[in-house]
């Protein structure tokens, strides 16, 4: 017997006239789930966005830094997003406006 999945459908926006060009995106595999990871580039710096469903209620943001990284995490419509990178945090916190929109 074969199981599928229902298919999700993720927001993807280009939000190149902000500065934040999208380059392509993947499938991971994130604590033993399948996540949607989106890329973004902005200046000499890349934006991993990694997108799943849900069951929460929306979040706030919430940011923190590890070893060099920064991250940016939230939910909003049954889909939690989380923004990595080494970009200054000014910079994740405009693109993560910029999805919450």
């Amino acid at each position: 017997m074969v199981r599928q999945q229902a298919q999700i459908f993720f927001p993807v926006h280009d939000f190149v006239k902000y500065g934040f060009l999208l380059q392509g995106g993947r499938v991971d595999v994130v604590e033993g789930r399948s996540v949607a990871a989106l890329v973004y580039s902005r200046y000499d710096r890349l934006v991993n966005v990694f997108v799943w469903p849900s069951r929460e209620r929306n979040a706030s943001p919430h940011a923190g830094s590890r070893q060099g990284y920064q991250w940016i995490d939230w939910r909003k419509d049954k889909i939690e997003f989380c923004a990595v990178s080494d970009a200054p945090t000014a910079d994740l916190e405009q693109l993560q406006r910029l999805l919450a929109e």
